[in-house]
């Protein structure tokens, strides 16, 4: 349903069509001023009615933006329509600026601000159209008045008609492009039958010939039906239609308007205004009061309607229920989820067709009070487990709402949570204690092995002093080598076993430099003897923050890595330099390098590159597993740089002694 007017609707069109009935409008305000003037009573300086303000003021209203122009052209046209007709130019001139100011009133007030038009269906906008026409009727009697007193006429007599006049004019007329349009639909047949028949008996029997008395308040009560019940457009277009007939009735010497003019055709035109004016207003009022009311309990049964089916849709239950004064209560609503998962509260039905219930909220099911209005509780109701709330509302706190939700589903699945929860806890605490049985038995193996292979280790270097023959040196050797392979091996195994432990570094500041030397001279007997050119060059300062132990490690480890899987004759190059808060150490190698799944899976435990090239280069698959644990409890980091064919690069990051502590590490 449209709620728009014919000016709202002419606003919102294109600058051609808003143009063109502009023009139209204006043309026919220029055609109707003619014709007033020429009806004019004789001796009369003004017309007894001056419609072409209403349709002045459509136009006016049409315009978005250049009002002023508007103004102007009524002014100009308004004054020359009286010229043409035999009025004084000066004379003609007041009135084109009397008609453009009342114009230009009305239009102001109308909009409120420029360039903004309200739309005037609610009550409070058609009053600002009242008092709008009202003033504006009131300037133009006023100036129009001056104009005539000013060539001898009478002020006071001319003025009142003149703002009589315009008012009702303006009423009628632009009363048609304020209205809302779907107001001026016709409907209930029938009714509206009947409504005008009684209009027109009331209308003859107080305006029809011969009738003098002053019963001129029939009409009203007629008007009135059609205010409550058509609507303002339709009681608009009912009181200009009565309006007119009365006027017809009364040329014809009909009503107790006739009478009281005795003749004098200016008193007549101004009772009729006057009449016109005073039904107009307050009908229209009623009628747009009507129509409010009307459209707001179609909202609210809209509202109702979708919040009853909401209701019935809902898979909550909702009960409502009103305390009567014996203290019963009294059901006033319950959706089809309420009877289903509460039957229960069906109640009992008295003879006057009303449910009794429960006297007291005490007999509602167990509820625990959570403040003063409000109850909650959580329980089985018929196999199934709900969520109870129960409110009391309303100013009296009479009205009861109570609320059930069906939660075995949710329940259930919270149970079966809490359930696999408690068995992962328990899985995992069995994983830790199989974890530490582990770890107890590494570490125990380990230890036991460390004492055959060290005394392994020993004999064999006495050993290869006292033999002498060829092959039973080179059998000691084989013995040695394998000895020293699994006290490797040992080692790390227990290194690892420690990790498992909350162990944190003893950081300090260490010189790489320092460190790196000490590094190359233990592992030089092994570079010389594959021909490898180990070269270090490191800036003036390498202070790092590191653990001596554990960095010492990690660089034997890394430069061993460097020398083994470089072919004879190679280049190893080391390298530092600062960056930020950190020292970055580069060992670069000339090695067959590593392929990216292998750069992805080198610090896995127990994991060994197996390529052609490399033949067997003996290891356990611990060594960068443990660097890299180690590094990461000191706050450093280790990545592994390769094409894949042409060497392998290991970037070492560590804190320098000005950066913040490393932070400890708990496993």
């Amino acid at each position: 349903m449209r709620r728009d007017s014919l000016t709202t609707l002419l606003r919102g069109a294109d600058l051609r069509v808003r143009t063109s009935w502009i023009a139209v409008f204006l043309g026919l305000m220029f055609g109707l001023s003619m014709l007033m003037v020429y009806l004019r009573f004789p001796g009369s300086s003004t017309a007894p009615w001056w419609p072409a303000v209403g349709v002045a003021v459509l136009a006016a209203l049409i315009a978005r933006r250049r009002l002023d122009v508007v103004v102007i052209l009524v002014a100009v046209l308004t004054a020359i329509a009286n010229m043409v007709t035999g009025t004084v130019w000066w004379v003609a001139i007041f009135y084109g600026i009397a008609n453009a100011g009342e114009v230009w009133i009305i239009t102001r007030i109308m909009r409120g601000k420029p360039g903004k038009v309200t739309l005037p269906f609610r009550a409070v906008d058609l009053l600002r159209f009242v008092i709008a026409i009202l003033l504006g009727g009131l300037f133009a009697g006023l100036f129009v008045g001056l104009a005539v007193w000013l060539n001898g006429g009478d002020y006071l007599a001319v003025g009142g008609s003149v703002t009589a006049s315009h008012a009702s004019a303006t009423l009628l007329i632009a009363g048609f492009g304020v209205i809302p349009l779907d107001s001026m639909r016709f409907h209930r047949p029938i009714e509206f039958v009947g409504q005008i028949a009684l209009l027109v008996a009331c209308v003859l029997a107080a305006f029809g010939p011969g009738q003098e008395l002053p019963v001129t308040f029939l009409p009203f009560p007629a008007l009135a039906w059609a205010a409550f019940r058509f609507g303002a457009g339709v009681a608009l277009i009912e009181i200009a239609a009565t309006s007119m007939l009365i006027v017809l009735l009364g040329i014809n010497g009909g009503g107790p308007f006739a009478a009281a003019a005795a003749g004098e055709t200016m008193m007549f035109s101004w009772l009729n205004q006057i009449f016109t004016l005073s039904i107009g207003i307050p009908l229209l009022l009623l009628a747009v009061l009507q129509d409010q009311r009307t459209a707001l309990l179609k909202r609210l049964q809209l509202r109702q309607a979708l919040l009853h089916k909401s209701l019935a849709n809902a898979n909550s239950g909702f009960i409502v229920l009103e305390r009567e004064s014996d203290g019963f209560y009294t059901l006033i609503e319950a959706n089809p989820a309420a009877t289903q998962l509460m039957p229960g509260w069906r109640g009992l039905k008295q003879d006057d067709g009303t449910i009794t219930i429960a006297p007291a909220l005490e007999a509602l099911p167990g509820v625990a009070v959570v403040h003063d209005r409000l109850w909650h509780d959580t329980r089985k109701w018929g196999g199934k487990e709900l969520d109870i709330r129960i409110a009391q509302v309303g100013a009296d706190h009479s009205t009861v709402m109570i609320q059930a939700v069906d939660i075995t589903q949710e329940q259930e699945k919270r149970r079966a949570l809490k359930s696999a929860l408690e068995q992962e806890r328990a899985a995992n605490l069995e994983m830790r204690a199989l974890n530490e049985q582990k770890d107890d038995f590494v570490s125990s193996v380990s230890h036991e092995l460390r004492t055959p292979v060290t005394s392994i280790l020993s004999y064999s270097e006495e050993l290869e002093d006292i033999v002498e023959s060829d092959e039973k040196r080179e059998i000691v050797a084989v013995i040695s080598r394998n000895a020293k392979r699994l006290a490797d091996l040992v080692n790390d195994i227990l290194t690892l076993s420690r990790m498992g432990v909350d162990t944190n570094p003893r950081a300090r500041t260490c010189q790489l430099a320092s460190m790196l030397s000490d590094a190359q001279c233990d592992l030089d007997p092994q570079a010389r003897a594959r021909d490898i050119d180990l070269k270090v060059e490191l800036p003036d300062d390498t202070a790092v923050l590191a653990d001596e132990l554990w960095l010492q490690r990690i660089l034997n480890n890394l430069l061993t890595n460097a020398i083994k899987f470089s072919p004879a004759g190679a280049k190893i190059r080391v390298s530092a330099e600062p960056a930020d808060s950190t020292m970055v150490l580069r060992i670069a190698d000339e090695g067959p390098g590593l392929s990216e799944r292998d750069l992805e899976r080198v610090f896995e435990k127990f994991y060994r590159v197996h390529r052609a090239e490399l033949g067997h280069v003996p290891g356990t698959g611990l060594g960068l597993p443990i660097v890299r644990e180690l590094l990461t409890r000191m706050g450093g980091t280790i990545t592994l740089e390769s094409d894949g064919h042409s060497g392998t690069t290991a970037v070492v990051t560590l804190p320098r002694p000005d950066a913040a502590s490393p932070p400890s590490s708990t496993q």
